[in-house]
């Protein structure tokens, strides 16, 4: 349940933020500011549920560790984008960027099922 819970709220800073694509990322002098800012809009979002914000703090921090939780995260993350490019491409966009982002969630889907080597055969279907 906690996983699910940090699942559902890792992104909702980025109702703020928007989500930076990578090759904007790389433009940052921190490679941090993009996360130090995903974190203050989230705690934006929070001042008005102090009651929740203790909570929803510890559950986006542990969406975003590199904790078991964490990487579960990350992987549904890295398949809804694989899977998101996928899409693109069915539907005719041909945008040079999908084949990076696709490798990019590739690389980083393989990392995880590394830690959650029973998942891989849902996941290669």
């Amino acid at each position: 349940e906690k996983t699910i819970r940090a699942a559902i709220l890792h992104d909702w800073a980025e109702s703020l933020t928007m989500d930076m694509p990578r090759s904007a990322r790389k433009f940052l002098d921190n490679p941090e500011s993009a996360k130090h800012a995903e974190k203050k809009a989230f705690e934006t979002l929070l001042k008005d549920l102090p009651a929740l914000k203790k909570d929803y703090l510890d559950l986006w921090e542990l969406a975003h560790s590199d904790s078991d939780e964490g990487n579960l995260v990350k992987l549904a993350d890295l398949c809804s984008m694989h899977l998101q490019a996928e899409r693109y491409e069915l539907s005719g966009n041909k945008d040079r960027h999908l084949q990076e982002i696709k490798a990019f969630a590739k690389k980083g889907i393989e990392k995880r099922l590394k830690i959650f080597p029973e998942l891989k055969i849902m996941i290669n279907k």
